[in-house]
């Protein structure tokens, strides 16, 4: 039996089950929030915010101070990131959050990310952002133009599911990688906000 099948499946429906229920308890609390009419605070304390909601207002608040876009959350129809718009194109980015998997004193974070290859192929996703939760709750972004991502992990294999698996980590010297398959140095797309200039 292929143990390593079978755990690579299990963190696969694990990864899955987490992404949904921060979906749900994110709907849940802008549920609450419209019945309440308040966005911050209920009785008297302040609401715990997913890491998924904060690293996508901190993304759109980059994109708006320091590179000039009208940003905003994209529908389900355009695929669920982010549409920034400047200068009359819009531009639909799909962002990855991951929170870190490593208690590891050799490195700040080590996230995991999944793309589906509709998402890789789709022409309207110029941009992937994946984004790490550090230990300190910082984040850490490795920023991609869709062909640079098609380019870099083109020796990638595909799941059964059609999906490509993503270890985004960043070593304690302040070294970026991604170590799924091969170790693989990403300095040129962490932080790679210049894109967007």
């Amino acid at each position: 039996m292929n143990y390593e099948k079978v755990i690579l499946e299990m963190l696969t429906r694990i990864k899955d089950l987490e992404e949904k229920v921060d979906m749900l308890q994110e709907y849940q609390q802008e549920l609450q929030n419209k019945d309440e009419g308040e966005d911050d605070i209920t009785s008297g304390e302040e609401k715990k915010e997913s890491g998924r909601k904060r690293t996508r207002r901190e993304i759109m608040t980059i994109l708006e101070e320091k590179y000039g876009y009208s940003v905003r959350k994209g529908n389900r129809s355009e695929g669920s990131g982010i549409v920034a718009s400047k200068n009359g194109k819009s531009y639909n980015i799909k962002v990855s959050y991951s929170r870190s998997y490593t208690d590891s004193d050799e490195v700040i974070c080590s996230g995991w990310h999944t793309v589906f290859d509709k998402e890789i192929d789709n022409p309207d996703f110029p941009y992937f952002i994946f984004v790490v939760e550090g230990k300190e709750s910082e984040f850490h972004y490795f920023i991609y133009k869709r062909e640079d991502l098609i380019n870099e992990f083109d020796d990638k294999a595909y799941d059964a599911n059609k999906k490509l698996h993503f270890y985004f980590r960043v070593t304690k010297d302040g070294k970026p990688l991604e170590v799924r398959e091969t170790e693989k140095d990403m300095t040129a797309y962490y932080n790679n906000w210049d894109i967007f200039k």
